[in-house]
């Protein structure tokens, strides 16, 4: 059983503004010390005082209502959908002017700001928000494709007076659509607003990471969303004073939604014995890996649940950024960058679990990119790594070459930092972004390094992001 622990780039978010949540919180300081060969980064505690702060992470744009005078549009999609964009005062402009384009099946609409967009007429149909259309709870579209003509045009277009509203009658069937200003500039194509947590803006690691209290992630929404947007914006926090006894992974997980299973189980313990039977149950050093590297959909969020801590030196969590040590190889070394995010390496586990046999296998590039060209995921672990690399035997010394430097670079004091996990703390980390592994250390029969460790997905945790951001009160 290969040892598994540890998301698209990272938005102009996290400004702090007053609140009723009241956060008790300490600060993880980094500080240049640690003994060895590796020599990396210690980290301390400091304590800090509680404020009455909510770090806002803003994903949303102020909530808009149309001010049509007809109900044909479905008043819930700004509230409960558009809120997730860019927060622009969109709602305070208003349309100028509109100009129809037949020929190239478009029309142009200008606002009084200055601004322009072209919008194609398929889309609009589409796109029609009234209530034949789309259904204004269940926010899903009702019509299908294969009933919308690709080449419709307008019959008519208007702009009501107050430059709110856009009104087509459509040519053949005769249906109407309305569109409120805001939400045509909320959809702008290629120039449209950023969605916060799809394409969140890179804000790498400083000096400080946050603490959040257990008891208070589990009451109080405010510390929730606080810790969740903590680790898209960063990739790792640490959660502390958890009881130190099984199962409070699940209860931190169903504040999110629920635990993700994997061949291991909804969690699994890591014991480090006097007589193991796996390398992660070793007192050796465990190199830097992100989790579930065998899964063809890595897991999202890793947690680490210290129980019992080892007694002595050593034991040490080291932390990398994989996404700052990504982008510090492109502009070291462009082709080794090059490499690791076009060919894929493999990687496997097998064993036998309390549901029986598994053997797990997924191919992942080293560093992986998404249609922007932007990282969106690291995946790098040596010790579930096969030999199966599908790559033209001309690149196989120079993918060696890449891989080991972007492994050295990860290693680099100015990249690793050490923390030692204690016990009632978890450890919570990007698991697509932040890379750890652990620094060797003795255990004895009296005393014994204890973990629970389980995963929650990125699409629950944006999704209870998303829920809370619009239901917070105090919102900008």
């Amino acid at each position: 059983m290969a040892f598994r622990m540890m998301s698209s780039t990272l938005g102009k978010f996290l400004s702090r503004i007053g609140s009723t949540t009241s956060l008790a919180r300490s600060i993880v300081r980094v500080s240049t010390a640690g003994p060895g060969g590796m020599n990396p980064t210690s980290l301390g505690v400091a304590s800090y005082t509680s404020r009455s702060v909510l770090p806002i992470f803003s994903l949303f744009s102020r909530a808009c209502s149309t001010q049509s005078t007809t109900a044909s549009f479905a008043p819930t999609t700004l509230k409960r959908y558009e809120v997730l964009l860019d927060d622009s005062p969109l709602h305070d402009v208003k349309m100028d002017d509109v100009k129809v384009d037949i020929d190239n099946k478009q029309l142009l609409v200008s606002w009084a700001n200055g601004e322009t967009q072209l919008y194609p007429f398929v889309w609009l149909r589409d796109n029609c928000r009234c209530r034949e259309c789309f259904h204004p709870e269940a926010l899903n579209r009702l019509t299908q494709l294969h009933q919308i003509d690709v080449d419709v045009v307008a019959k008519s277009v208007d702009i009501s007076p107050d430059g709110e509203t856009l009104t087509i009658q459509w040519g053949g069937d005769g249906h109407q659509s309305q569109f409120p200003s805001h939400w045509l500039l909320l959809y702008r194509f290629e120039d449209s607003a950023e969605d916060r947590l799809l394409n969140p803006k890179l804000q790498f690691w400083g000096s400080d990471f946050r603490r959040f209290d257990f008891g208070d992630l589990l009451v109080d929404d405010g510390a929730l969303y606080a810790w969740l947007t903590e680790l898209v914006t960063l990739g790792v926090a640490v959660v502390k004073d958890a009881p130190r006894e099984l199962g409070q992974l699940h209860k931190l997980a169903e504040r999110v939604a629920f635990l993700s299973p994997t061949v291991y189980g909804q969690t699994f313990e890591v014991k480090s014995d006097l007589d193991p039977l796996h390398s992660a149950y070793t007192t050796v050093p465990l190199a830097m890996h992100t989790d579930i590297a065998y899964y063809m959909r890595e897991t999202g969020i890793v947690m680490l649940h210290c129980i019992q801590e080892a007694e002595g030196t050593g034991g040490e969590s080291l932390i990398c950024d994989g996404f700052k040590v990504a982008l510090d190889l492109k502009r070291a070394d462009p082709e080794a960058f090059h490499l690791l995010s076009k060919y894929q390496f493999e990687f496997f586990d097998t064993g036998k679990e309390r549901h029986g046999e598994f053997h797990t296998h997924a191919r992942h590039k080293t560093i992986r990119l998404d249609d922007r060209g932007e990282i969106e995921a690291i995946t790098f672990s040596d010790h579930s790594r096969g030999p199966m690399l599908r790559v033209p035997v001309d690149k196989v010394l120079p993918m060696y070459r890449a891989l080991s430097k972007f492994d050295n670079m990860l290693l680099a004091p100015e990249n690793c930092l050490k923390y030692k996990i204690k016990e009632g703390e978890i450890m919570t980390l990007n698991n697509r972004r932040a890379l750890h592994g652990r620094s060797g250390f003795q255990v004895t029969e009296a005393s014994s390094r204890h973990l629970e460790i389980g995963y929650v997905e990125w699409d629950e945790a944006n999704s209870r992001i998303r829920v809370l951001a619009k239901n917070l009160p105090n919102r900008p």
